[in-house]
């Protein structure tokens, strides 16, 4: 479903944002794109992002629908969804707008997860912290 970003569809744009059932694949200045999460399109890109072949440019907006298909991969990845949120800030800082909610709760999730006992690991570039600058010792393997 692709969205106009604009002040008639804030609310439907909230929706879907909050659904279960849907995913933003790619988030732009005036348009989102979701899919639905359980769809052969948004598997097949699942596929293609755990096997590093999935393309797509990058902008800012293709960063945060890269982070959020990390997210929902089967175990979660929230080192690398923050990591596209993250590079998603320094290419376009409009895109502040999309990701700091999206950095905030991936934060305190995981901060939750390591006060209930989950084990640290090291990130692909060896860094123990979840968010640069953050207190988060470590985000959970």
């Amino acid at each position: 479903m692709l969205i106009q970003i604009d002040g008639r569809a804030k609310a439907l744009l909230a929706a879907l944002e909050g659904a279960r059932d849907w995913v933003a694949v790619m988030v732009a200045q005036d348009a989102a794109l979701f899919m639905r999460r359980q769809s052969p399109a948004v598997h097949r890109l699942k596929e293609r992002l755990l096997r590093g072949d999935e393309w797509r440019p990058e902008s800012g907006g293709a960063l945060i629908g890269r982070g959020d298909l990390f997210m929902i991969v089967d175990p979660p990845r929230p080192e690398q969804a923050l990591e596209c949120w993250r590079e998603a800030l320094q290419r376009q800082p409009a895109s502040g707008r999309s990701a700091y909610g999206r950095i905030v709760r991936t934060l305190a999730q995981t901060a939750g997860r390591q006060r209930r006992g989950s084990s640290c690991s090291a990130s692909a570039s060896g860094s123990r912290t979840a968010w640069p600058g953050s207190t988060t010792a470590c985000a959970p393997s």
